[in-house]
Protein backbone atom coordinates (compact mmCIF):
# COMPACT_ATOMS: atom_id res chain seq x y z
CA UNK A 1 0.00 0.00 0.00
CA UNK A 2 2.75 2.47 0.74
CA UNK A 3 4.69 3.71 -2.15
CA UNK A 4 8.85 3.83 -0.91
CA UNK A 5 9.69 7.74 -0.33
CA UNK A 6 12.71 9.70 -2.45
CA UNK A 7 13.76 12.72 -1.34
CA UNK A 8 16.08 14.42 -4.14
CA UNK A 9 18.65 16.95 -2.82
CA UNK A 10 19.27 20.32 -4.75
CA UNK A 11 22.47 20.64 -3.86
CA UNK A 12 25.02 18.81 -0.38
CA UNK A 13 23.79 21.03 2.26
CA UNK A 14 24.40 20.79 6.58
CA UNK A 15 20.81 20.70 7.44
CA UNK A 16 17.70 20.27 6.11
CA UNK A 17 14.67 22.93 5.88
CA UNK A 18 11.79 22.80 7.56
CA UNK A 19 9.82 20.15 6.68
CA UNK A 20 6.06 21.60 6.33
CA UNK A 21 4.29 23.87 8.62
CA UNK A 22 1.84 22.49 11.27
CA UNK A 23 -0.99 24.58 9.40
CA UNK A 24 -0.11 22.56 6.26
CA UNK A 25 0.16 19.30 8.11
CA UNK A 26 -3.43 20.10 9.34
CA UNK A 27 -4.89 21.19 6.50
CA UNK A 28 -3.61 18.46 4.59
CA UNK A 29 -4.76 15.75 7.13
CA UNK A 30 -8.67 17.27 7.15
CA UNK A 31 -9.03 17.40 4.12
CA UNK A 32 -7.63 13.57 3.52
CA UNK A 33 -9.69 12.35 6.24
CA UNK A 34 -6.37 11.17 8.49
CA UNK A 35 -6.91 11.25 11.92
CA UNK A 36 -5.59 8.77 14.26
CA UNK A 37 -9.63 8.49 15.37
CA UNK A 38 -12.59 10.22 13.33
CA UNK A 39 -14.88 12.82 16.21
CA UNK A 40 -18.24 12.53 15.21
CA UNK A 41 -19.51 14.81 12.65
CA UNK A 42 -23.18 15.51 13.57
CA UNK A 43 -25.89 12.24 14.40
CA UNK A 44 -26.47 11.08 10.60
CA UNK A 45 -23.83 8.53 10.88
CA UNK A 46 -26.06 6.01 13.17
CA UNK A 47 -26.55 3.43 10.20
CA UNK A 48 -24.24 2.16 7.05
CA UNK A 49 -24.05 4.43 4.08
CA UNK A 50 -26.71 3.53 1.75
CA UNK A 51 -24.41 3.92 -1.29
CA UNK A 52 -20.38 4.11 -1.91
CA UNK A 53 -18.94 7.50 -1.72
CA UNK A 54 -15.44 8.65 -3.79
CA UNK A 55 -13.90 11.84 -2.92
CA UNK A 56 -10.74 12.66 -4.73
CA UNK A 57 -8.61 16.26 -3.83
CA UNK A 58 -5.80 17.67 -5.64
CA UNK A 59 -4.10 20.32 -2.90
CA UNK A 60 -1.34 23.26 -3.77
CA UNK A 61 0.42 24.73 -0.92
CA UNK A 62 2.80 28.37 -1.43
CA UNK A 63 4.17 30.34 1.56
CA UNK A 64 6.00 33.33 1.20
CA UNK A 65 8.51 35.51 3.60
CA UNK A 66 9.22 39.09 3.00
CA UNK A 67 7.53 38.64 -0.51
CA UNK A 68 9.85 35.21 -1.31
CA UNK A 69 8.35 31.73 -2.39
CA UNK A 70 9.28 29.58 0.05
CA UNK A 71 8.03 25.81 0.55
CA UNK A 72 5.93 24.55 -2.05
CA UNK A 73 3.38 21.58 -1.78
CA UNK A 74 1.32 19.24 -4.23
CA UNK A 75 -0.93 16.40 -2.69
CA UNK A 76 -3.07 14.47 -4.57
CA UNK A 77 -5.66 12.41 -1.64
CA UNK A 78 -8.28 10.05 -2.15
CA UNK A 79 -11.18 9.30 -0.06
CA UNK A 80 -13.70 6.47 0.13
CA UNK A 81 -16.38 5.03 1.89
CA UNK A 82 -18.02 1.09 1.28
CA UNK A 83 -20.82 -0.33 2.67
CA UNK A 84 -20.23 -4.49 3.29
CA UNK A 85 -23.70 -5.37 3.86
CA UNK A 86 -26.21 -4.07 6.27
CA UNK A 87 -24.50 -3.53 8.97
CA UNK A 88 -20.61 -2.97 8.02
CA UNK A 89 -18.83 -0.32 6.44
CA UNK A 90 -15.51 0.00 4.83
CA UNK A 91 -13.31 3.90 5.61
CA UNK A 92 -10.17 4.51 3.60
CA UNK A 93 -8.23 7.42 2.84
CA UNK A 94 -4.43 7.74 1.39
CA UNK A 95 -2.42 11.59 0.36
CA UNK A 96 1.01 11.85 -1.17
CA UNK A 97 2.36 15.18 -0.60
CA UNK A 98 6.01 15.70 -1.85
CA UNK A 99 7.41 19.30 -0.97
CA UNK A 100 10.30 21.62 -2.09
CA UNK A 101 11.81 25.14 -1.61
CA UNK A 102 13.85 26.38 0.38
CA UNK A 103 13.56 27.50 4.27
CA UNK A 104 11.45 29.33 5.99
CA UNK A 105 13.74 32.63 7.06
CA UNK A 106 13.24 32.21 10.77
CA UNK A 107 15.28 28.74 10.25
CA UNK A 108 18.19 29.81 8.75
CA UNK A 109 20.49 30.94 11.72
CA UNK A 110 19.62 29.69 15.42
CA UNK A 111 17.54 26.92 14.04
CA UNK A 112 20.43 25.16 11.97
CA UNK A 113 18.51 25.26 8.41
CA UNK A 114 20.71 26.35 5.22
CA UNK A 115 18.09 27.14 3.35
CA UNK A 116 19.38 25.51 0.20
CA UNK A 117 15.96 23.78 -0.17
CA UNK A 118 14.98 20.49 -0.26
CA UNK A 119 12.49 18.07 -2.16
CA UNK A 120 10.62 15.80 -0.65
CA UNK A 121 7.89 13.13 -0.25
CA UNK A 122 5.52 11.55 2.60
CA UNK A 123 3.04 8.80 2.02
CA UNK A 124 0.23 8.24 4.53
CA UNK A 125 -2.88 6.50 4.35
CA UNK A 126 -5.77 4.72 6.66
CA UNK A 127 -8.04 2.15 7.36
CA UNK A 128 -11.48 2.00 9.41
CA UNK A 129 -13.87 -1.17 9.84
CA UNK A 130 -16.98 0.28 11.06
CA UNK A 131 -19.37 -2.58 12.89
CA UNK A 132 -23.35 -0.96 13.18
CA UNK A 133 -25.99 -2.14 15.91
CA UNK A 134 -29.08 -1.16 17.34
CA UNK A 135 -27.87 1.83 19.45
CA UNK A 136 -24.38 1.88 18.94
CA UNK A 137 -21.42 0.69 16.33
CA UNK A 138 -17.82 -0.10 16.63
CA UNK A 139 -15.22 1.11 15.19
CA UNK A 140 -11.56 -0.04 14.60
CA UNK A 141 -8.84 1.93 12.52
CA UNK A 142 -5.25 1.93 11.67
CA UNK A 143 -3.05 4.90 10.07
CA UNK A 144 0.35 4.63 8.60
CA UNK A 145 2.66 7.20 7.08
CA UNK A 146 6.26 6.71 5.95
CA UNK A 147 9.41 8.97 4.90
CA UNK A 148 13.03 8.32 4.48
CA UNK A 149 13.47 9.61 7.60
CA UNK A 150 10.16 9.49 9.43
CA UNK A 151 7.68 6.03 9.81
CA UNK A 152 4.91 6.36 12.31
CA UNK A 153 1.99 3.16 12.72
CA UNK A 154 -1.20 3.99 14.34
CA UNK A 155 -4.47 2.10 15.54
CA UNK A 156 -7.66 3.07 17.22
CA UNK A 157 -11.03 2.24 18.33
CA UNK A 158 -14.33 4.48 18.86
CA UNK A 159 -17.84 3.31 20.05
CA UNK A 160 -21.03 5.95 19.27
CA UNK A 161 -23.98 5.15 21.72
CA UNK A 162 -27.27 7.16 20.97
CA UNK A 163 -30.40 7.51 22.37
CA UNK A 164 -33.68 5.76 21.36
CA UNK A 165 -34.79 8.82 19.35
CA UNK A 166 -31.45 9.51 17.87
CA UNK A 167 -31.49 13.03 19.34
CA UNK A 168 -28.31 12.59 20.92
CA UNK A 169 -24.91 10.74 20.13
CA UNK A 170 -21.74 9.78 22.94
CA UNK A 171 -18.16 8.76 21.61
CA UNK A 172 -15.39 7.85 23.35
CA UNK A 173 -12.63 6.88 21.37
CA UNK A 174 -9.01 5.61 21.93
CA UNK A 175 -5.70 5.78 19.55
CA UNK A 176 -1.94 4.84 19.74
CA UNK A 177 0.89 5.42 17.10
CA UNK A 178 4.46 4.62 17.56
CA UNK A 179 6.83 6.61 15.29
CA UNK A 180 10.21 6.00 14.50
CA UNK A 181 12.60 8.64 13.89
CA UNK A 182 16.12 9.34 11.69
CA UNK A 183 17.97 12.04 9.95
CA UNK A 184 19.84 12.08 6.20
CA UNK A 185 22.17 14.55 7.90
CA UNK A 186 23.08 12.04 11.05
CA UNK A 187 23.30 8.36 9.82
CA UNK A 188 23.49 7.37 13.48
CA UNK A 189 20.38 8.65 14.86
CA UNK A 190 17.92 5.71 15.64
CA UNK A 191 15.07 7.29 17.93
CA UNK A 192 11.58 6.71 18.50
CA UNK A 193 8.34 8.19 19.78
CA UNK A 194 5.12 6.76 21.14
CA UNK A 195 1.34 8.84 21.54
CA UNK A 196 -1.68 7.60 23.64
CA UNK A 197 -4.92 9.55 22.97
CA UNK A 198 -8.63 9.70 23.84
CA UNK A 199 -11.63 11.23 23.30
CA UNK A 200 -14.99 12.20 24.63
CA UNK A 201 -17.67 13.53 22.79
CA UNK A 202 -21.28 14.56 22.72
CA UNK A 203 -23.36 16.02 19.70
CA UNK A 204 -27.07 16.82 20.49
CA UNK A 205 -29.70 17.99 18.51
CA UNK A 206 -31.01 21.17 19.50
CA UNK A 207 -34.08 21.56 17.67
CA UNK A 208 -34.99 20.69 13.88
CA UNK A 209 -32.76 23.74 12.57
CA UNK A 210 -29.64 23.41 15.26
CA UNK A 211 -27.25 21.12 16.61
CA UNK A 212 -24.33 21.14 19.11
CA UNK A 213 -21.02 19.40 19.55
CA UNK A 214 -18.73 18.96 22.41
CA UNK A 215 -15.43 17.18 22.11
CA UNK A 216 -12.56 17.17 24.87
CA UNK A 217 -9.53 15.07 23.61
CA UNK A 218 -5.77 14.42 25.42
CA UNK A 219 -2.83 13.12 24.10
CA UNK A 220 0.28 12.30 25.87
CA UNK A 221 3.78 11.86 23.93
CA UNK A 222 6.88 10.36 25.19
CA UNK A 223 10.07 10.02 23.65
CA UNK A 224 11.97 11.81 20.93
CA UNK A 225 10.31 15.28 20.24
CA UNK A 226 13.25 17.10 19.47
CA UNK A 227 13.79 18.26 15.08
CA UNK A 228 17.02 16.56 14.56
CA UNK A 229 17.25 19.40 11.40
CA UNK A 230 17.69 22.30 13.77
CA UNK A 231 20.62 22.88 15.11
CA UNK A 232 19.38 25.01 18.10
CA UNK A 233 16.46 22.25 19.44
CA UNK A 234 16.22 20.37 22.33
CA UNK A 235 12.65 19.63 23.17
CA UNK A 236 11.18 17.83 26.14
CA UNK A 237 10.69 14.22 25.82
CA UNK A 238 7.35 13.84 27.25
CA UNK A 239 4.43 15.81 26.05
CA UNK A 240 0.67 16.50 27.48
CA UNK A 241 -1.90 18.19 25.41
CA UNK A 242 -5.68 18.87 26.16
CA UNK A 243 -8.33 20.03 23.62
CA UNK A 244 -11.59 21.05 23.95
CA UNK A 245 -13.71 21.97 21.04
CA UNK A 246 -17.37 22.98 20.93
CA UNK A 247 -19.30 23.57 17.78
CA UNK A 248 -22.46 24.59 16.46
CA UNK A 249 -24.73 24.31 13.28
CA UNK A 250 -27.79 26.49 12.65
CA UNK A 251 -29.98 26.16 9.31
CA UNK A 252 -31.23 29.11 8.50
CA UNK A 253 -34.66 28.02 6.22
CA UNK A 254 -34.98 32.14 4.70
CA UNK A 255 -31.76 31.46 2.90
CA UNK A 256 -31.42 27.93 2.90
CA UNK A 257 -27.86 28.41 3.87
CA UNK A 258 -26.16 27.03 7.18
CA UNK A 259 -24.00 28.54 9.56
CA UNK A 260 -20.87 26.43 11.36
CA UNK A 261 -19.30 28.25 14.56
CA UNK A 262 -16.41 25.93 16.27
CA UNK A 263 -14.61 27.31 19.35
CA UNK A 264 -11.52 24.87 20.61
CA UNK A 265 -9.33 25.85 23.40
CA UNK A 266 -6.00 23.79 23.49
CA UNK A 267 -3.11 23.84 26.24
CA UNK A 268 -0.23 21.47 26.99
CA UNK A 269 2.08 20.88 29.36
CA UNK A 270 5.25 23.14 27.34
CA UNK A 271 3.13 25.92 28.06
CA UNK A 272 1.52 26.30 24.76
CA UNK A 273 -1.98 27.71 25.25
CA UNK A 274 -4.31 28.63 22.07
CA UNK A 275 -7.93 29.56 21.09
CA UNK A 276 -9.28 28.99 17.38
CA UNK A 277 -12.61 30.29 16.23
CA UNK A 278 -13.95 28.48 12.82
CA UNK A 279 -16.82 30.55 11.21
CA UNK A 280 -17.96 28.51 7.68
CA UNK A 281 -21.27 29.81 6.30
CA UNK A 282 -22.94 27.15 3.53
CA UNK A 283 -25.37 29.41 0.96
CA UNK A 284 -26.71 27.75 -2.16
CA UNK A 285 -27.33 29.54 -5.45
CA UNK A 286 -30.00 27.85 -7.49
CA UNK A 287 -30.09 23.98 -8.25
CA UNK A 288 -26.54 23.66 -8.97
CA UNK A 289 -23.70 25.89 -6.77
CA UNK A 290 -22.78 26.38 -3.48
CA UNK A 291 -20.67 29.02 -2.01
CA UNK A 292 -18.72 28.43 1.40
CA UNK A 293 -16.66 31.32 2.68
CA UNK A 294 -14.53 30.56 5.44
CA UNK A 295 -12.46 32.44 8.26
CA UNK A 296 -10.28 31.75 11.11
CA UNK A 297 -8.67 33.68 13.92
CA UNK A 298 -6.00 31.88 15.57
CA UNK A 299 -3.47 32.68 18.28
CA UNK A 300 -1.33 30.83 20.90
CA UNK A 301 1.48 31.35 23.64
CA UNK A 302 4.86 30.19 23.57
CA UNK A 303 6.70 27.23 24.70
CA UNK A 304 8.14 27.60 27.80
CA UNK A 305 11.42 27.21 26.23
CA UNK A 306 11.46 28.86 23.02
CA UNK A 307 14.03 31.82 22.57
CA UNK A 308 15.07 32.98 19.06
CA UNK A 309 18.06 34.51 20.52
CA UNK A 310 21.33 32.53 21.18
CA UNK A 311 22.52 31.28 23.85
CA UNK A 312 18.67 30.64 25.18
CA UNK A 313 17.55 31.46 28.56
CA UNK A 314 15.81 28.68 29.33
CA UNK A 315 17.63 26.89 32.64
CA UNK A 316 15.92 23.97 32.17
CA UNK A 317 18.21 22.92 29.28
CA UNK A 318 15.32 22.74 26.33
CA UNK A 319 15.34 25.59 23.69
CA UNK A 320 13.66 26.05 20.78
CA UNK A 321 13.98 28.95 17.93
CA UNK A 322 10.99 26.89 15.69
CA UNK A 323 8.44 29.63 15.32
CA UNK A 324 5.58 26.93 15.43
CA UNK A 325 6.54 27.25 19.29
CA UNK A 326 5.77 31.12 19.63
CA UNK A 327 3.58 33.58 20.50
CA UNK A 328 2.21 34.57 17.54
CA UNK A 329 -1.91 35.59 16.20
CA UNK A 330 -3.09 34.41 12.70
CA UNK A 331 -5.79 35.19 10.16
CA UNK A 332 -7.28 32.70 7.93
CA UNK A 333 -10.07 33.65 4.87
CA UNK A 334 -10.95 31.36 2.35
CA UNK A 335 -13.83 30.66 -0.49
CA UNK A 336 -14.92 27.10 -1.55
CA UNK A 337 -17.52 26.89 -4.58
CA UNK A 338 -18.72 23.71 -5.56
CA UNK A 339 -20.90 22.60 -8.24
CA UNK A 340 -23.59 19.38 -7.49
CA UNK A 341 -23.62 17.95 -11.87
CA UNK A 342 -26.57 15.61 -10.45
CA UNK A 343 -26.70 11.83 -10.24
CA UNK A 344 -24.03 11.91 -7.19
CA UNK A 345 -21.11 14.00 -9.05
CA UNK A 346 -20.48 17.24 -7.49
CA UNK A 347 -16.70 19.36 -8.28
CA UNK A 348 -15.56 21.75 -5.69
CA UNK A 349 -12.72 24.11 -5.60
CA UNK A 350 -11.53 25.90 -2.09
CA UNK A 351 -8.74 28.69 -1.96
CA UNK A 352 -7.50 29.66 1.34
CA UNK A 353 -5.08 32.68 2.45
CA UNK A 354 -3.45 31.99 5.97
CA UNK A 355 -1.54 35.29 7.31
CA UNK A 356 0.56 35.12 10.37
CA UNK A 357 2.16 37.70 12.66
CA UNK A 358 4.02 38.02 16.35
CA UNK A 359 1.65 41.16 16.95
CA UNK A 360 -1.53 39.45 16.16
CA UNK A 361 -1.52 37.04 19.44
CA UNK A 362 -4.22 37.63 21.90
CA UNK A 363 -4.45 37.48 25.52
CA UNK A 364 -0.42 36.77 25.71
CA UNK A 365 2.20 39.10 24.40
CA UNK A 366 3.48 37.56 20.97
CA UNK A 367 6.82 36.60 20.54
CA UNK A 368 8.86 39.73 19.09
CA UNK A 369 11.00 39.89 16.24
CA UNK A 370 9.00 37.18 13.92
CA UNK A 371 9.12 37.17 10.19
CA UNK A 372 5.72 37.56 8.78
CA UNK A 373 4.57 34.73 7.35
CA UNK A 374 1.74 34.18 4.51
CA UNK A 375 0.88 30.87 2.92
CA UNK A 376 -1.72 29.95 0.16
CA UNK A 377 -3.63 26.90 0.05
CA UNK A 378 -5.63 25.79 -2.82
CA UNK A 379 -7.60 22.27 -3.37
CA UNK A 380 -9.24 20.68 -6.32
CA UNK A 381 -12.14 18.22 -5.50
CA UNK A 382 -14.34 15.30 -7.37
CA UNK A 383 -16.95 13.62 -5.72
CA UNK A 384 -18.91 10.80 -6.50
CA UNK A 385 -21.96 9.07 -4.96
CA UNK A 386 -22.47 5.65 -6.56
Amino acid sequence: MCKPRNRKQRKPRKARSLKKTQYLRALLSAAAALPSFAVPSGVAAQSVAESSQFRFQYAYYQDRQEGEKRIKVKAPMAWTLVPLGDSTELEASAVLDSVSGASPLYHDTLSGASGVGIEDERFAGDIKVTEYFEDFSIGVGTTYSNEDDYRSVGGSVEARFWNENKSTVYAIGFGGSSDDVSSTNEPLLDESNHTFDGLLGVTQVINKNSLLQCNFTYATSNGYLSDPYKAADRRPDTRDKFAFLTRYVLFVPELEGSLHVDYRFFTDSWSVNSHTVDTMWYQPLGEVWTLRPHVRLYSQSKADFYSNVFPPSSSLGHYSADQRLSGFGELTTGLKVIRDFGEGFSLSANLEFIHQRGEWSVFTKGSPGLEEFTEAFFTFGISKVF
